[in-house]
């Protein structure tokens, strides 16, 4: 049952929650048994948050047999409506689905505002089914019978659209969310899905930078989210979807946030790129150590280049750039291409900070993509200072051919122009790409 765990705990939380703050209706009891019934309502929600807080069974028991007696006297009673289904409901799962036709009898009699606030039975159904068999084949005609039982609960569209994103059916999964998000607009954990699944439809693009619009939708949702619930996964997206939109304050805000909430890779990659960019260079420091020390990042050296170029030490720049182009053997045999372009920003820098002649030394380079092929050849025999601009398929592309055709012009002494080309390259839309921050650092630097 771990995968339905990890589903809809999240969405019970919230629903215990506004069970917490029910308003009950008066049940027909008589005046010297109010008390009594009180008394047993609390102890049963009393055993029922034992139960779901990390108890045993044996509270779930104690909290089934206090809470049905309420239900008898006080069928009506909202909270006891809610907190009575929520213990036949676990109990049905502690007992893979024993009692699901009467625990589906019992949903149906609840009123239709404690309906919307629980799990529907057929939840359980999805989830003994999906931890043996996960194809769609199998899964979608129990989620279509899932959502027409409760077409208003939001946990429920939200687990479809976790489902959906889990089989990368990304429209699908879209389409959950925002009925998710259009139920319930205020649990952060449906504002981030549908952030999250308008982001997935983004990185289909051929170049994400391209999809304003979308960018724009997931930050703002993500970014509700964090605002809600500043969990370091939360705050740490809506860093990341800020530097893509270049809007780099409020990328370095939530990205330290994201850092102090918890060091990982993510976390440790999204502050330095948004402190290089926001010429935080000094805090750049000890986290480029720790992606350094702790994670080994092959980045690591790179962020650490271009940091001091920044702080203005050329000669620790020079050390950091040197270090990283030994190691451009290893990294090509992971990533040919990535190494490859990698190894040219390198080489244009070296020879900017020596003042000396531009050595690519990539005339053995197996070439396996034709646009790396088209910079490599524009470099070492420049025709037309806008070949590769005029290549340029996507925004993406275009960020490089600007930072290439600079590397050109420069190597035939047109200084200006590759002064021009550069500052292109800054102000383009893939603010995450290498050369865009080179570009940054650069220009800054006055190397050039």
């Amino acid at each position: 049952m771990k995968l339905f765990f990890r589903w809809i705990l999240p969405a019970l939380a919230t629903v215990f929650l506004a069970a917490c703050g029910s308003v009950s209706t008066k049940s027909p009891l008589e005046p010297n048994s109010v008390g009594e019934q009180a008394n047993k309502i609390e102890a049963g929600m009393n055993a029922y948050r034992d139960y779901h807080n990390g108890g045993t069974v044996k509270d779930l028991a104690r909290a089934r047999s206090l809470l049905g007696e309420a239900h008898e006297s006080a069928p009506l009673n909202p909270m006891v409506q809610k907190f009575y289904y929520l213990a036949e409901f676990f109990n049905c799962i502690e007992t893979a689905g024993d009692g699901l036709l009467d625990l589906v009898v019992l949903y149906r009699s609840l009123s239709p505002v404690v309906q919307r606030e629980t799990p529907p039975p057929w939840r359980i159904s999805y989830a003994l089914i999906a931890d043996t068999d996960s194809r769609r084949e199998t899964i979608d005609p129990v989620l279509r019978a899932l959502l027409k039982e409760e077409p208003f609960n939001a946990s429920s569209w939200y687990m479809a659209s976790k489902y959906y994103e889990s089989q990368k059916a990304y429209w699908m999964s879209l389409a959950a969310a925002k009925r998710a998000v259009t139920l319930n607009s205020d649990t952060a954990s449906y504002l981030y899905r549908y952030g999250e699944a308008v982001n997935d439809i983004l990185q289909e693009s051929p170049c994400s930078y391209d999809e304003s619009a979308y960018a724009r939708t997931a930050a703002s949702y993500i970014s509700r989210a964090a605002a809600k619930d500043p969990q370091q996964l939360y705050v740490d997206n809506s860093a990341l979807q800020y530097l893509r939109l270049g809007l780099f304050p409020l990328a370095y805000s939530q990205a330290k946030k994201a850092w102090e909430l918890e060091k990982n890779w993510w976390t440790a990659t999204h502050y330095v790129q948004a402190a290089l960019l926001t010429q935080h260079y000094n805090e750049a420091g000890p986290v480029i150590v720790y992606l350094q020390e702790t994670h080994d990042d092959s980045q690591a050296l790179v962020f650490e280049a271009q940091r001091q170029l920044g702080l203005g030490d050329k000669a620790a720049a020079l050390l950091a750039v040197t270090q990283q182009q030994n190691k451009f053997t290893a990294l090509y045999e992971k990533n040919a291409v990535k190494a490859t372009l990698q190894h040219i920003q390198l080489a244009w820098v070296e020879a900017l900070i020596t003042q000396g002649g531009l050595n690519l030394g990539v005339d053995d380079v197996a070439v396996q993509s034709g646009w790396l092929q088209q910079i490599i050849d524009h470099i070492q025999q420049p025709i037309d200072a806008s070949e590769l601009m005029e290549a340029a398929a996507t925004s993406c592309m275009e960020t490089g051919a600007h930072f290439y055709q600079a590397i050109s012009l420069w190597k035939s002494g047109a200084l200006s122009d590759a002064r021009t080309e550069l500052s292109s390259t800054a102000k383009s839309k893939a603010t995450l790409f290498d050369e865009y921050i080179w570009a940054r650092i650069l220009l800054e630097a006055k190397l050039l």
